[in-house]
């Protein structure tokens, strides 16, 4: 493996995107932090890939232990929720490949200024607008949590960001295909909706429904599924500290034990949501009962 080493000054992650893209010769540019590791078979799995695919993203192990978050299995309908919601993804920098020719030629040069942090939101965003990008749930990297990551410490500079690249993005795919996508005001309600879109639930199912989570996401799902006359039996949390949410009953997982004859399916509407299904699986919960969002 030929390494070339690039001396210049710090000047943030979208500096050194734009330096690394300047210089790379090879037909694929695969990202990786500097905190983060790749597994040794990460470029012989996603190179076939991309014979196919100017896009490729692959899911990560937080730490080594839970994946970074449910994906659709070898899916290629990035853009498409690109187009329909204005959701880019949720795949960070190390889980990220993409064709270097559309790289310099389509997306261009990172606003260094802007994207200081977060230049992936950038990439990933723009990339959208003219291909599509497979996703692959096989987590291939390291994803390193710690007290100084950029992201678990500025999660609001983060969330500005990625609505600041989505618009970048949406603005130019309108100006690029004469459409008028509408612009992104508030990120969460894209991952609501995006999250709640996954679930793939008909009006024809008819079952009983708990929504895990009593947030922003929770509330979505809820107002969708009266709008599909779906029946909810409760909300849950792992730690409710009320006795009801949207003047339905709130359950921890002790409710969820002693009333599993009352319902059909667990709703997970949290980001988290990988944390609360492996915690829903170690207090005994059944697999077949709970259903996450794939994004």
């Amino acid at each position: 493996m030929k390494i070339k080493a690039i001396f210049k000054e710090n000047g943030g992650q979208g500096s050194a995107f734009n330096i690394g893209i300047e210089n790379a010769t090879g037909d694929v540019i695969a990202f990786l932090d500097a905190d983060d590791y790749w597994y040794s078979t990460k470029l012989e799995v996603i190179i076939p890939y991309h014979q196919k695919y100017d896009g490729v993203q692959h899911n990560l192990l937080i730490n080594g232990e839970s994946r970074y978050v449910f994906l659709e299995k070898q899916g290629a309908s990035t853009r498409e929720d690109f187009i329909k919601y204005g959701f880019t993804g949720a795949i960070p920098t190390s889980g990220l490949s993409y064709a270097r020719d559309v790289l310099k030629k389509k997306v261009g040069m990172i606003p260094e200024k802007e994207f200081t942090i977060c230049a992936d939101n950038y990439v990933r965003s723009l990339f959208l607008v003219y291909h599509d990008t497979l996703t692959i749930n096989e987590p291939l990297g390291y994803y390193r949590a710690h007290s100084t990551n950029h992201f678990f410490n500025n999660k609001k500079q983060h969330m500005d960001l990625l609505v600041s690249a989505t618009n970048q993005a949406l603005e130019r795919y309108n100006n690029e295909f004469n459409c008028e996508l509408p612009m992104c005001e508030d990120h969460i309600y894209i991952y609501a909706n995006r999250m709640y879109e996954s679930l793939k639930i008909k009006s024809s199912d008819q079952k009983r429904y708990i929504i895990y989570g009593n947030g922003y996401a929770g509330n979505h799902y809820f107002e969708r599924l009266k709008s599909s006359n779906q029946v909810v039996v409760a909300f849950a949390s792992t730690y409710p500290t009320q006795e009801s949410f949207n003047e339905l009953p709130l359950w921890g997982v002790k409710e969820l034990k002693d009333h599993e004859d009352q319902y059909d399916k667990i709703l997970i509407a949290s980001q988290q949501m990988v944390e609360i299904y492996d915690y829903l699986l170690e207090q005994g919960l059944k697999e077949t009962k709970i259903i996450h969002p794939q994004m």
